[in-house]
């Protein structure tokens, strides 16, 4: 039996922890981890993960893959990126429409909850040397919302939605 490291872990205001591994493992607790049900599992490494409104979750990882769900992780899908870079972090806005993810050179926006991705046009040469970590925002539904891009070097980009 393989024992996938896990990369990604995201926690509801209920309490219910969601997990993102290799092997595109994501599992859920909703007992405070004593019991886990597998929700997806693939071939991939996922290393970010992210829940938005409305049961929406999001997990990126190598080869650029996006795995998005809009059932509470019920059901998966894989939008296109349009990138084989290793994607480490995403973020889904309160909007249930603006989502970034972000890695190895590489800033992806969707305006279209996370249907399809395109690179983030304001960073395209700021993204293409170097390396971004975490993607984290705050806004409410039908306002501005604000992401923090983390990158190598201790940079720092701002994206306005």
């Amino acid at each position: 039996d393989a024992e996938p490291h896990l990369y990604a872990a995201q926690l509801d205001a209920e309490g219910v922890v969601t997990i993102a591994g290799e092997f595109e493992l994501i599992a859920r607790s909703t007992d405070g981890g004593n019991h886990w049900t597998v929700l997806h599992q693939g071939a991939r490494s996922l290393f970010g993960l992210a829940a938005g409104p409305n049961g929406r979750l999001f997990a990126v990882g190598q080869e650029g893959v996006i795995l998005k769900s809009g059932d509470n992780g019920k059901s998966w899908s894989t939008p296109p990126s349009g990138t084989s870079a290793i994607l480490t972090g995403v973020w889904a806005g309160a909007d249930g429409q603006a989502v970034v993810a972000v890695g190895v050179r590489a800033i992806l926006i969707s305006r279209d909850g996370g249907s399809s991705f395109a690179p983030a046009p304001a960073f395209a040469s700021t993204a293409a040397g170097n390396v971004y970590s975490t993607a984290q925002g705050a806004g409410q539904p039908g306002a501005q919302q604000a992401v923090s891009i983390g990158g190598a070097r201790g940079e720092i980009l701002r994206l306005n939605f």
